[in-house]
């Protein structure tokens, strides 16, 4: 069941680098990104980098996804996950749908230690995106 809003999070696509065709002869992608919002109300920075997968279905497929989120007295938790996407428009916009965890020891967000995390994250035409999180119990 989908639980509590736990992470938001806004910022900017960093850098984008083309990596070697998969053995389907699908492009391939690293996708960087740095942003900045909350996790369980405390602020964070964050930072992560994904490799998506162009599918000959058109699908973004995302894999070895990790994002690090740091709070302002040096708290980390780490996010890992994978997931599926699609473009919204021929303007470079995507929608991604994703599944992970996040491992942390800072003591007000180690609840997440025990939860599964699905997120949303919508990108704009120029790399803009958003990110709700919410915990699945």
């Amino acid at each position: 069941m989908l639980g509590d809003l736990v992470a938001q999070s806004q910022g900017q696509v960093t850098s984008t680098r083309v990596l070697p065709l998969s053995p389907q002869g699908e492009v391939r992608l690293e996708v960087s990104f740095a942003g900045a919002g909350e996790l369980l109300g405390h602020e964070i920075r964050d930072l992560g980098t994904f490799i998506q997968t162009l599918r000959a279905d058109g699908i973004l497929q995302v894999e070895d996804g990790s994002v690090l989120m740091t709070g302002p007295r040096g708290e980390v938790a780490s996010m890992t996950g994978f997931g599926l996407g699609k473009s919204t428009g021929c303007n470079g916009s995507t929608h991604f749908a994703s599944c992970g965890y996040i491992r942390t020891s800072a003591q007000h967000w180690k609840r997440l230690n025990e939860v599964a995390i699905v997120s949303e994250y919508e990108v704009d035409q120029q790399g803009h995106f958003t990110v709700k999180c919410w915990e699945w119990k």
